[in-house]
C-alpha cells in the first residue's frame, strides 16, 4: 500500500510540474449521496471446506467524495479522496478464519479510495461539454461491526 501511494504521489507531482502552475486555475469539488452496492458472492480457496461460498447481502449507505485539481485550459489534473459505507444486511457461508461459522452475520462494509485523474476537454463551441478521462488509484475495503444477526 505504501509503495502504491508513493508511486501515486510521484505521478501527480510529475503531472503538475509538466505545466506551469501560474497558468492553472485551481478548484475544489465535493459530492455526497446515498449509494447501493451490488450483492457479492465470494469463494473460499481452502479445498478442505465442503461449502466454500460466502454470500454478502448489502443495503444502502452513504458516499462522500472530495477532489482538488488544476485546470490548465484543455487539460485538468485532479486528486480525489472518497469514502463509501454500506450496511451489510446479511453474510452467510463459511468463516475462512475460524472455519466453523455458517450462520447469518450483520455489520458494515466501507470503501476508502484515493485516485489521481487526468482530463482532456474538447471544445465543441457550445454549452455541451465533452471530455476524456483516465486515472489511477487505490482502494481499501473493510468490514466493520460484523457480528451475529
Amino acid at each position: 500500500m505504501k509503495k502504491t501511494l508513493s508511486l501515486l504521489a510521484v505521478l501527480m507531482a510529475a503531472g503538475v510540474a509538466a505545466t506551469p502552475v501560474q497558468a492553472a486555475t485551481h478548484y475544489v469539488s465535493g459530492m455526497a449521496g446515498i449509494s447501493w452496492m451490488q450483492n457479492m458472492d465470494a469463494i473460499c480457496t481452502d479445498s478442505s471446506q465442503s461449502d466454500n461460498n460466502v454470500k454478502y447481502d448489502l443495503g444502502s449507505g452513504i458516499n462522500v467524495l472530495g477532489a482538488v485539481g488544476c485546470d490548465y485550459g484543455h487539460t485538468r489534473l485532479e486528486a480525489e479522496l472518497g469514502y463509501q459505507s454500506n450496511d451489510l444486511k446479511s453474510m452467510t457461508g463459511i468463516n475462512v478464519v475460524s472455519n466453523n461459522w455458517d450462520g447469518p452475520m450483520k455489520g458494515d462494509v466501507a470503501v476508502m479510495s484515493l485516485l489521481a485523474n487526468g482530463y482532456y476537454d474538447f471544445d465543441l463551441g457550445s454549452k455541451v461539454e465533452l471530455y476524456a478521462t483516465a486515472g489511477v488509484g487505490v482502494a481499501q475495503i473493510s468490514f466493520d461491526k460484523v457480528g451475529s444477526g
